[in-house]
């Protein structure tokens, strides 16, 4: 299996906007039925905000996915992911990217970077971690 062509795959396949794809069901429907074939019985998620601000949310399986992903970006109107680079490191393919989003009620943009690490076990996915610290991720896929 080639890891970082399925998931920079799952990348195009998303609409957009990330936020509102996740409420609408046929599209959700689709990210499920793409996803839930490759996913571990133990498959989990995790969304971490910065470092020490205590902002991390874990969840499991694909509707976890789907519920994680809601509850994240339910404070904005938009929110975007825009992927930059894709590369491995052993059994982990880390995204990076760049996060824009429109806070509710609010016309200014905020733009963060972020980085996830889709961890494989096999040709299956066993955990993605969404981070917000770059850093820390890398620390945590033990690349330097």
């Amino acid at each position: 299996m080639d890891r970082a062509g399925f998931v920079r795959g799952v990348y195009e396949a998303m609409p957009e906007d990330i936020r509102a794809a996740l409420r609408h069901d046929e599209t959700v429907a689709a990210l499920v039925g793409l996803l839930k074939p490759l996913l571990t019985e133990d498959f989990s998620i995790l969304l971490a905000g910065p470092e020490g601000m205590g902002l991390e949310e874990t969840h499991q399986g694909a509707d976890g996915f789907i519920a994680g992903w809601r509850d994240w970006t339910d404070p904005y109107d938009r929110y975007i992911f825009e992927l930059q680079q894709i590369f491995e490191s052993g059994d982990i393919v880390l995204a990076e990217g760049k996060q824009k989003a429109v806070p509710k009620g609010s016309t200014g943009e905020i733009l963060t970077d972020g980085i996830a690490l889709w961890r494989f076990r096999g040709d299956q996915v066993e955990r993605i971690e969404f981070h917000l610290d770059r850093e820390r991720a890398y620390r945590l896929a033990g690349v330097e």
